[in-house]
């Protein structure tokens, strides 16, 4: 996948003000992305490359 957009949100926000959740920096919070599908296996239906997709790790 290559990742065009990432985003932090106000949950991500409101741990770290309340002191990260016992992550130290540079831990990183958020998980939103958007990009495009690089490549994909052999195996994987659904999904071509170039396809847009968004999600949350």
């Amino acid at each position: 996948m290559e990742v065009h957009e990432a985003g932090v949100n106000p949950f991500d926000w409101k741990i770290r003000t309340a002191g990260g959740m016992g992550a130290p920096l540079p831990a990183t919070l958020g998980g939103d992305f958007a990009g495009t599908v690089a490549a994909v296996g052999k195996d994987v239906a659904g999904f071509r490359p170039g396809d847009e997709i968004y999600g949350m790790a």
